[in-house]
Protein backbone atom coordinates (compact mmCIF):
# COMPACT_ATOMS: atom_id res chain seq x y z
CA UNK A 1 0.00 0.00 0.00
CA UNK A 2 1.16 3.51 -0.77
CA UNK A 3 -0.41 6.90 -1.48
CA UNK A 4 -1.53 5.81 -4.96
CA UNK A 5 -2.75 2.27 -4.46
CA UNK A 6 -3.66 -0.36 -1.91
CA UNK A 7 -4.06 -4.08 -1.81
CA UNK A 8 -6.79 -5.90 0.01
CA UNK A 9 -6.60 -9.59 0.89
CA UNK A 10 -9.95 -11.27 1.54
CA UNK A 11 -11.57 -14.67 1.83
CA UNK A 12 -13.82 -15.73 -1.04
CA UNK A 13 -14.94 -19.11 -2.31
CA UNK A 14 -15.13 -19.34 -6.09
CA UNK A 15 -14.39 -16.86 -8.82
CA UNK A 16 -15.47 -13.23 -8.70
CA UNK A 17 -17.64 -12.04 -11.59
CA UNK A 18 -17.29 -8.71 -13.36
CA UNK A 19 -20.71 -7.73 -11.96
CA UNK A 20 -19.51 -8.45 -8.41
CA UNK A 21 -16.36 -6.37 -8.94
CA UNK A 22 -18.50 -3.51 -10.28
CA UNK A 23 -20.72 -3.78 -7.20
CA UNK A 24 -17.63 -3.59 -4.94
CA UNK A 25 -16.55 -0.42 -6.75
CA UNK A 26 -20.04 1.10 -6.28
CA UNK A 27 -20.10 0.28 -2.55
CA UNK A 28 -16.60 1.64 -1.95
CA UNK A 29 -17.34 4.79 -3.98
CA UNK A 30 -20.46 5.34 -1.87
CA UNK A 31 -18.41 4.98 1.32
CA UNK A 32 -15.81 7.45 -0.01
CA UNK A 33 -18.52 9.97 -0.88
CA UNK A 34 -20.04 9.55 2.61
CA UNK A 35 -16.78 10.90 4.08
CA UNK A 36 -16.92 8.60 7.11
CA UNK A 37 -14.36 8.98 9.89
CA UNK A 38 -11.82 6.15 10.20
CA UNK A 39 -10.83 5.19 13.75
CA UNK A 40 -7.77 3.22 14.88
CA UNK A 41 -7.02 2.08 18.40
CA UNK A 42 -4.88 -0.54 20.15
CA UNK A 43 -7.10 -2.97 22.04
CA UNK A 44 -6.35 -6.14 24.04
CA UNK A 45 -6.59 -9.05 21.60
CA UNK A 46 -9.02 -11.09 23.71
CA UNK A 47 -11.46 -8.16 23.96
CA UNK A 48 -11.12 -7.19 20.29
CA UNK A 49 -11.97 -10.70 19.06
CA UNK A 50 -15.41 -10.35 20.71
CA UNK A 51 -16.52 -7.57 18.30
CA UNK A 52 -19.40 -8.66 16.07
CA UNK A 53 -18.55 -8.59 12.34
CA UNK A 54 -14.81 -8.20 12.96
CA UNK A 55 -12.84 -9.13 9.85
CA UNK A 56 -9.55 -10.91 10.33
CA UNK A 57 -7.55 -13.35 8.25
CA UNK A 58 -8.08 -16.97 9.34
CA UNK A 59 -4.90 -18.51 10.71
CA UNK A 60 -3.14 -15.14 10.98
CA UNK A 61 -1.30 -14.41 14.23
CA UNK A 62 -2.08 -10.98 15.69
CA UNK A 63 -0.14 -9.08 18.35
CA UNK A 64 -1.57 -8.33 21.78
CA UNK A 65 -2.66 -5.59 21.92
CA UNK A 66 -3.97 -5.50 18.35
CA UNK A 67 -4.73 -2.45 16.19
CA UNK A 68 -8.46 -2.27 15.45
CA UNK A 69 -9.58 -0.17 12.47
CA UNK A 70 -13.22 0.90 12.26
CA UNK A 71 -14.91 2.93 9.54
CA UNK A 72 -17.75 5.10 10.82
CA UNK A 73 -17.84 3.91 14.44
CA UNK A 74 -15.37 4.80 17.20
CA UNK A 75 -13.46 1.77 18.47
CA UNK A 76 -14.49 2.72 22.03
CA UNK A 77 -18.16 2.32 21.01
CA UNK A 78 -17.37 -1.13 19.61
CA UNK A 79 -15.61 -2.12 22.83
CA UNK A 80 -18.46 -0.83 25.00
CA UNK A 81 -21.01 -2.96 23.10
CA UNK A 82 -19.06 -5.61 21.15
CA UNK A 83 -22.08 -7.80 20.27
CA UNK A 84 -24.18 -4.99 18.75
CA UNK A 85 -25.55 -6.29 15.40
CA UNK A 86 -25.29 -2.76 13.97
CA UNK A 87 -21.54 -3.30 13.62
CA UNK A 88 -22.28 -5.68 10.72
CA UNK A 89 -23.11 -2.61 8.61
CA UNK A 90 -19.60 -1.22 8.88
CA UNK A 91 -16.00 -2.18 8.31
CA UNK A 92 -14.06 -3.39 11.35
CA UNK A 93 -10.77 -5.21 11.07
CA UNK A 94 -7.37 -5.90 12.56
CA UNK A 95 -4.63 -4.13 10.67
CA UNK A 96 -1.19 -2.65 11.18
CA UNK A 97 -1.01 -0.56 8.01
CA UNK A 98 -1.37 3.15 7.47
CA UNK A 99 -4.94 4.36 7.02
CA UNK A 100 -6.89 7.44 6.10
CA UNK A 101 -8.54 9.52 8.80
CA UNK A 102 -11.67 9.87 6.66
CA UNK A 103 -12.97 7.79 3.73
CA UNK A 104 -13.30 10.99 1.65
CA UNK A 105 -9.49 11.30 1.69
CA UNK A 106 -9.39 8.47 -0.87
CA UNK A 107 -11.13 10.75 -3.41
CA UNK A 108 -11.56 8.06 -6.10
CA UNK A 109 -11.48 4.27 -6.32
CA UNK A 110 -10.99 1.80 -9.16
CA UNK A 111 -10.18 -1.92 -9.04
CA UNK A 112 -7.22 -2.50 -11.33
CA UNK A 113 -6.45 -6.15 -10.58
CA UNK A 114 -7.95 -9.22 -8.91
CA UNK A 115 -5.92 -12.38 -8.25
CA UNK A 116 -6.49 -15.61 -6.41
CA UNK A 117 -3.46 -15.84 -4.10
CA UNK A 118 -4.41 -19.10 -2.36
CA UNK A 119 -7.41 -21.38 -2.13
CA UNK A 120 -10.22 -19.25 -0.72
CA UNK A 121 -8.07 -16.09 -0.58
CA UNK A 122 -8.06 -13.35 -3.19
CA UNK A 123 -6.21 -10.09 -3.61
CA UNK A 124 -7.65 -6.87 -5.02
CA UNK A 125 -5.35 -4.06 -6.06
CA UNK A 126 -6.98 -0.65 -6.22
CA UNK A 127 -6.01 2.70 -7.58
CA UNK A 128 -6.68 5.75 -5.41
CA UNK A 129 -6.75 9.55 -5.77
CA UNK A 130 -4.41 11.20 -8.28
CA UNK A 131 -3.14 7.94 -9.77
CA UNK A 132 -6.68 7.14 -10.88
CA UNK A 133 -6.59 10.14 -13.19
CA UNK A 134 -3.30 8.87 -14.61
CA UNK A 135 -4.74 5.37 -14.99
CA UNK A 136 -7.79 6.68 -16.84
CA UNK A 137 -5.59 8.84 -19.10
CA UNK A 138 -3.39 5.83 -19.86
CA UNK A 139 -6.47 3.66 -20.54
CA UNK A 140 -7.91 6.22 -22.95
CA UNK A 141 -4.56 6.51 -24.75
CA UNK A 142 -4.32 2.74 -25.06
CA UNK A 143 -7.93 2.47 -26.26
CA UNK A 144 -7.34 5.21 -28.84
CA UNK A 145 -4.22 3.41 -30.05
CA UNK A 146 -6.08 0.09 -30.33
CA UNK A 147 -9.02 1.66 -32.17
CA UNK A 148 -6.67 3.48 -34.56
CA UNK A 149 -4.79 0.24 -35.25
CA UNK A 150 -8.03 -1.70 -35.69
CA UNK A 151 -9.41 0.94 -38.08
CA UNK A 152 -6.13 0.93 -40.03
CA UNK A 153 -6.23 -2.88 -40.26
CA UNK A 154 -9.84 -2.85 -41.47
CA UNK A 155 -9.02 -0.29 -44.18
CA UNK A 156 -6.19 -2.46 -45.56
Amino acid sequence: MDSDKLRFDFSWNGSISVNQLEEVEKIVTSQIQSKLPVYAELVPLSAATEITALRKVFGEKYPDPVRVISVGQPVTALMNDPKNPTWRNGSIEFCGGTHLSNTGDAEEFCIIEENGIAKGNDLLTHSLTHSLTGLLTYSLTLLTHLLTHLTYSLIL
